[in-house]
Formats: C-alpha cells, structure tokens, sequence
C-alpha cells in the first residue's frame, strides 16, 4: 500500500504563511495560481507543497 504524507492547510493558514490575507488566498485558487482539495463539506485545503512552491517563486 502506496501512502503520501501530504500536509494540508487551510486557507488561513496558508495566507499566514504567505504573508497575504485570506481573500487573497481566494483569488489565487480561483486563478489558478494556487491549487486546492475541496473537503465533502466544502471546506478548501491547500496542500503544504504548493504554498512552498508559491514562496519560492516570489
């Protein structure tokens, strides 16, 4: 059995992380410039590898 250890965060969170406000976070997913998991209650979380990558391209 294949697992990944992947770390999901919020979307505070990740605006935390980045330096930027949540609103921010929003328009980035809906751009495309960020990716998303939506959760069965709605709920988005932003995998951990890609808010790495957002900070290395700045």
């Amino acid at each position: 059995m294949v697992t990944t250890d992947t770390k999901l965060l919020t979307t505070k969170e990740a605006a935390e992380i980045l330096g930027v406000a949540k609103c921010t976070i929003y328009r980035w997913l809906n751009r495309g410039w960020l990716c998303s998991i939506t959760l069965p209650n709605g709920n988005k979380r932003i995998p951990k590898v890609a808010v790495d990558k957002a900070l290395s391209g700045r």
